[in-house]
């Protein structure tokens, strides 16, 4: 007797329970910087890859090397111009606070630290200076170009976020198609796109100053067919791109404050496996 009792009261417990789950469906609209916005930026990036070549007769491996990349970046942003249609502004203002970069575990202090940076589109294309002085150089440039120019970003914000409103703990598939292509474009690696697959996630909704947050989580996995543009190697089988991604920012289209309870929005991807070269000795003519 004691026992159906316990059951009656789980089942009750589990319905009063889900009813009481967030049933409202939140349009996703982020927020572009306008004319005039100003906002600070920390933004801190680091990669480890390493490639291992090894002869396919003996199992012994022939060459390996391991390198690390990193940088650290702080500067207020203040947006000169935008055009309507335009992804980026086409005229902005940095104050690098700091840009460091590291080689290896070896720091290099950026020329643009502790200056301010004025960002140009002319004839296309972003330039980059010291502003009321010269042409931006070193691997300041580098770096700026990346962002501006090569579009290395892959933009990922407007390929992952789901294009319907969605629920609290509710998931979406992405369409992986443009995130492979635009992957393949920036990097030396070819995508097996028909193969890779994407879910988001909408893991919290909470209010802040009259705006809405919402903290999204992602996962993207690319499998690798090749590497390498002039001469192309094939990884090993499962070599592949796997992104994890939390994205915490105003979702409500009122704020373009990056997250509501002051943290950074990170972006953290892995890729692994073993790269191969097969040496054939052929007889001397």
């Amino acid at each position: 007797m004691r026992r159906g009792a316990f059951l009656v009261a789980a089942v009750l417990t589990f319905v009063v329970a889900a009813d009481r789950q967030d049933s409202t469906a939140y349009p996703i609209t982020i927020k572009e910087a306008g004319k005039g916005d100003v906002r600070r930026s920390d933004v801190s990036q680091n990669t480890v890859s390493s490639t291992k070549i090894v002869n396919l007769t003996s199992g012994q491996p022939l060459q390996q090397k391991a390198t690390s990349n990193a940088q650290h970046c702080v500067y207020r942003e203040t947006v000169l111009d935008r055009q309507a249609g335009q992804r980026q502004p086409t005229r902005l203002r940095r104050d690098y606070q700091k840009a460091v970069v590291w080689t290896d575990g070896k720091p290099s202090v950026l020329s643009c630290q502790g200056k301010s940076v004025l960002i140009e589109k002319k004839e296309g294309f972003y330039r980059f200076s010291v502003e009321g002085g010269a042409l931006l150089e070193d691997e300041a440039t580098r770096l700026l170009d990346r962002e501006f120019n090569r579009e290395d970003d892959l933009d990922l914000q407007r390929l992952i976020l789901p294009g319907r409103a969605v629920r609290l703990d509710e998931t979406w598939s992405i369409d992986m198609a443009p995130v492979a292509r635009a992957w393949q474009g920036t990097t030396a690696m070819a995508i097996a796109a028909a193969r890779s697959t994407g879910t988001g996630r909408l893991a919290k909704v909470y209010r802040k100053d009259d705006h809405l947050y919402g903290v999204m989580a992602f996962r993207l996995e690319m499998p690798i067919a090749s590497l390498g543009v002039e001469k192309s190697v094939r990884p090993d089988a499962g070599a592949r791109v796997l992104m994890d991604i939390t994205l915490d920012c105003c979702i409500d289209g009122t704020a373009t404050v990056p997250t509501g309870d002051g943290q950074q929005t990170r972006l953290t991807f892995s890729t692994r496996g073993t790269l191969q070269k097969v040496h054939t000795e052929l007889p001397r003519p």
